[in-house]
């Protein structure tokens, strides 16, 4: 955060800021000292990208090419021109940004134009009407996300509509955090975007997307499932334990084996990884005929039902929680809650005998790979 002194300080007053200014990660020169953000214990030290990130300076061309991608948004409102190029300016904060395929969107409160002194009273009437149009759409941009202060950033849907999460005076850090788990709110905002149009339609749910991979250097990607029904049935296909992650909805969630070692131990297991997230809003029009609102609203009691069903059948009482559960989805082998991401890789070392022991159980009450007799 960019900091400007008046020369009337006082000698005191002045070795005071700079203190501040250096606690804040900024020279009294205006120069950005480089604090690097902090890296979860096994991530790569990236190679260093010196390109920028690509910003779209208003919002329609923002949602233009979110929709066309159908990536999510993010949106920056600066503190000043001063610092507008400083997010995601560093080489750590590019590579989560450009791994994540995002679309970024940075828009800076109208600035008062210079009329030029011969400018005709018709002129001057244009520049303030101008003006006075800019300020309004920024104005309703500023209402409609609900921003309160200067800097905020916000993870929206491709359209525009739909809040993901939102970040206001933080530091850039925790926003680049957020990226571990931009993926699995995008993945749950589909589900409902998908559900509810089906829903409509009469169809049923199609299978998710994969995931965005993030950056490269962190290995391929994990493979998630985001709903029971198409993890029980590759389990069934493959005969291999569920990894079920319910990833809480809090500040402090980020996006489950996400690093290298994550990867390459779930990766290496073969488990067949699954991850449900409590059911998300979706945009619904105001205007939209009654019909419709009603058959989003039985939808939305629908998804919430079967959600707080699945956490009533695998007892979990918080979260986030990591279940281990057979290929039919019936048994459990091990539970993980509210705990170190380290400890639910060192559980792999030993889930291959507990499936060995669940197998010969399940061969000795003389039934097959699905759990029948």
């Amino acid at each position: 955060m960019r900091m400007s002194l008046r020369s009337t300080l006082s000698f005191h007053a002045i070795a005071l800021a700079a203190v501040v200014a250096l606690c804040q990660g900024v020279a009294l020169c205006g120069t950005p000292l480089r604090v690097e953000p902090p890296r979860a214990p096994d991530d790569p030290i990236i190679a260093r990208d010196e390109t920028p990130v690509t910003w779209c300076e208003t919002m329609s061309d923002g949602i233009a090419e979110a929709t066309k991608k159908d990536r999510p948004i993010v949106l920056v409102f600066p503190e000043a021109a001063a610092n507008r190029h400083e997010w995601f300016d560093d080489y750590y904060a590019r590579a989560f940004v450009k791994g994540s395929d995002v679309v970024c969107v940075r828009l800076l409160a109208p600035q008062a134009p210079n009329i030029p002194a011969s400018a005709t009273p018709q002129q001057r009437q244009l520049y303030a009407d101008a003006f006075n149009k800019l300020q309004k759409e920024y104005a309703d941009l500023i209402r409609k996300y609900n921003v309160s202060m200067l800097p905020t950033i916000v993870f929206l849907s491709p359209d525009g509509e739909t809040v993901l999460r939102s970040y206001t005076r933080v530091m850039e850090g925790t926003v680049i955090n957020y990226f571990r788990a931009l993926q699995s709110d995008f993945e749950n905002y589909k589900k409902s975007r998908e559900a509810f149009h089906n829903y409509l339609k009469g169809q049923k749910l199609p299978a998710a997307k994969p995931p965005a991979s993030g950056p490269g250097e962190f290995g391929p990607a994990i493979t998630w499932h985001e709903t029971m029904a198409g993890a029980l049935a590759e389990a069934a296909r493959v005969d291999k334990p569920i990894m079920l992650v319910l990833a809480g909805g809090d500040a402090e969630r980020f996006e489950w084996f996400y690093g290298v070692n994550g990867r390459k131990t779930v990766r290496e297991s073969g488990v067949v990884a699954a991850r449900v997230l409590a059911p998300t809003d979706i945009y619904v029009p105001r205007d939209a005929p009654p019909a419709v609102i009603d058959a989003y609203r039985k939808l939305k009691e629908q998804l919430v039902k079967d959600y707080r069903d699945l956490l009533q059948k695998y007892n979990v009482g918080s979260l986030p929680t990591v279940l281990f559960l057979s290929p039919d989805g019936e048994q459990v082998f091990a539970t993980h809650t509210r705990v170190m991401e380290s400890k639910v890789i060192d559980y792999f070392k030993v889930l291959p005998g507990d499936f060995e022991n669940f197998k010969k159980l399940r061969k000795a009450m003389g039934q097959d790979k699905s759990g029948k007799k």
